[in-house]
């Protein structure tokens, strides 16, 4: 099968809805060592869809606090790397001006998702500053790990962590497989510009 039949394949899976089996007896490997994986100087690329089209996704660490990651379409963002799923510090080309661009300040955190385990919750409360200097002093995220789940991402199944947060303008739901360290299926439903749906397909490097 070519390269172009695999990724309409890939595309159609995409578009489906997500198949979730949420169960107690889901046997998920625990989680340790460090949210990301990545080492200073090292560069990832991971190849993803969204919303059904291919992306590359690009990964580097720009100090040993701070990773960044550009999704191909032009939109480059980073964020802490002491927590897996806080807020983006930055983001840049990331949707229509004013907010397609910005920066968060002034975070405070309580609680903690990592090690992932069901049960674990976060909350951040910050200020989101756009390109145009307009802000929101109330913008905050809570999450929390819910169930572990087999999911489908990309055609593939993957026992996984499930955590859902809510926040200011939405919600967000995320899919992480011990298996091989990564998250596999991440659905962002803004309150204005609706769902986004990436996927795991492949490592790259």
């Amino acid at each position: 099968m070519n390269n172009s039949i695999c990724l309409a394949l890939l595309a159609l899976a995409a578009a489906a809805p997500a198949a979730v089996s949420a169960s107690s007896s889901v046997e998920v490997p625990e989680v340790s060592g460090q949210p990301f994986t990545i080492q200073l100087g090292e560069e990832r690329k991971s190849r993803r869809l969204v919303d059904g089209q291919e992306r590359i996704q690009t990964s580097r660490l720009i100090d040993e606090n701070t990773i960044e990651r550009s999704f191909g379409d032009g939109c480059t963002v980073t964020a802490p790397t002491k927590d897996i799923y806080a807020p983006n510090l930055t983001w840049e080309n990331c949707g229509p001006a004013p907010w397609g661009t910005g920066k968060a300040v002034d975070m405070k955190i309580k609680g903690g998702l990592w090690p992932l385990k069901v049960g674990n919750v976060v909350h951040y409360q910050f200020k989101v500053v756009n390109s145009a200097g307009g802000s929101n002093p109330r913008a905050f995220r809570s999450c929390e790990v819910t169930e572990k789940v087999m999911i489908e991402a990309a055609g593939k199944q993957y026992p996984a962590y499930k955590t859902q947060c809510s926040e200011h303008n939405g919600k967000r739901t995320f899919f992480y497989a011990p298996s091989i360290e990564q998250t596999v299926r991440w659905e962002h439903d803004h309150n204005r510009n609706g769902l986004r749906i990436s996927e795991f397909v492949e490592r790259l490097q």
